[in-house]
């Protein structure tokens, strides 16, 4: 027999002894080569496995469909393999299918949410366009990392009347990371948060495990203790960080002396800058609100001013309240007023005693949307509209709010009552009232 069929026939044998099995089904084409495992990375939750099919043109690869069956079960492993020899295509294991190939055969298939300390097999398949053939490698096996992370919560890096931005770190392998939710549990009342308070989930994390998380509606002068968490998605692991605290800032910082009779505060309810809008309130309402319907305030009298009704009292307390239209004309009447941009918007800057407010052109929503504010597009407006919200309503239609109109040109206002009914939400720009008590 020559030398050359010799080498053909012991190649043949080489690849019945390494492959576990073929489908026998008559017509089927014989293997050419032996499929080959050669590599697998595992982390906790993830495993990479590595290999080639030698032997097999690229293009017969990419027609036909590859894929790793795994499980573990290291007793039943082989009954899986073998019941997906015999044609079932769902074998009752886990299953990656259609593997992308490089130009050399090599493949790459990613395991994923896999559990920790946990030892698996698995088997690279095979099987023709035709389905005729499918072929089985022999089965190898790997063991899981248990998962090592450590959490750490960092101090508030800023903190205002509303909000802070506060950081942590999720120190673990970021492949398992990416199986996971993290984020800051917060609470005024528990002294150690957990996911049955307030939560806010990170938006990202980078590669070394770091996150930021921003604390919005927040009480002002509150204090508030929070730590870092880690949920795994898939499995019911919860990991916390240490507990740290942070406190707002007290309402009575933002309070500006103009010389007027009351305070002003620095910037609207809810807003952290003055030419922020803020929350946007219905009268007679103490939670945000850009919606119309449902209202039914019912008769809560005239004046609401640092009553129950109040939001910048309810919000504020001590000596905040809305403002009256007398305390609103004080503050036209005897401040200097200029008109200019902030930010990308309007504001109406009112100075006196040496000090200055400014309140934005936020608008207001009403049953047509969001409307009656100008921005810095529209430089050909001659007038800005500076809408307040009193705390007392007129005798006539239940009016209940005012609209400076400022001249930007000659900086002439005009104040009139607002020809609009307590259904619309607006923003308010709270006063300080030394005759009310803390």
């Amino acid at each position: 027999m020559k030398a050359e069929n010799i080498i053909k026939l012991f190649s043949f044998a080489s690849v019945l002894m390494i492959l576990s099995c073929r489908n026998e089904e008559v017509g089927s084409p014989e293997p050419q080569v032996p499929t080959q495992i050669t590599t697998v990375s595992s982390t906790a939750f993830t495993a990479t496995v590595s290999g080639t099919i030698d032997g097999v043109t690229y293009d017969d690869l990419n027609k036909g469909m590859c894929g790793i069956l795994y499980t573990d079960d290291s007793d039943g492993a082989q009954g899986y393999f073998d019941s997906w020899l015999k044609g079932n295509n769902n074998p009752g294991c886990s299953q990656v299918g259609r593997i992308k190939f490089n130009t050399e055969g090599g493949l790459e298939a990613n395991l994923s949410k896999l559990k920790p300390e946990t030892a698996y097999s698995y088997c690279l398949y095979y099987q023709s366009k035709d389905g005729k053939t499918r072929l089985l490698s022999t089965p190898g096996s790997f063991t899981t990392r248990a998962f090592s992370c450590t959490m750490e919560t960092s101090e508030a890096q800023t903190v205002g009347f509303y909000k802070a931005v506060v950081t942590g770190r999720a120190g673990a392998d970021a492949r398992d990371l990416a199986l996971c939710t993290t984020g800051i549990v917060f609470s005024r009342d528990a002294d150690e948060p957990t996911l049955e308070d307030g939560l806010k989930e990170a938006n990202s994390i980078s590669d070394d495990g770091s996150f930021e998380v921003d604390l919005k509606k927040l009480l002002c002068g509150t204090e508030y203790r929070y730590r870092t968490y880690l949920r795994v998605d898939h499995t019911d692991m919860l990991l916390y960080g240490p507990v740290r605290s942070l406190t707002t800032r007290y309402p009575d910082e933002m309070a500006v002396d103009l010389g007027l009779s009351v305070k002003w505060a620095s910037c609207n309810l809810g807003a952290e800058e003055p030419q922020e809008a803020g929350e946007y309130y219905r009268w007679g309402e103490t939670e945000p609100s850009t919606t119309v319907n449902g209202y039914s305030l019912g008769n809560v009298g005239n004046n609401i001013c640092a009553t129950e009704y109040d939001a910048a009292h309810v919000v504020l307390s001590g000596h905040w309240r809305l403002p009256t239209k007398a305390e609103i004309d004080e503050l036209i009447e005897s401040c200097e007023v200029q008109f200019h941009t902030m930010g990308e918007g309007y504001v109406a800057e009112f100075t006196g005693n040496g000090n200055s407010i400014c309140i934005p052109a936020a608008g207001l929503y009403n049953n047509y949307g969001f409307g009656g504010a100008y921005d810095t597009e529209i430089l050909e407006q001659t007038d800005c509209r500076i809408i307040f919200q009193s705390g007392e309503k007129t005798q006539y239609q239940q009016r209940w709010c005012w609209q400076t109109k400022i001249n930007f040109v000659d900086h002439k206002t005009e104040t009139r009552y607002m020809d609009y009914s307590n259904e619309f939400a607006i923003p308010i720009r709270p006063v300080w009232d030394p005759e009310l008590g803390n």
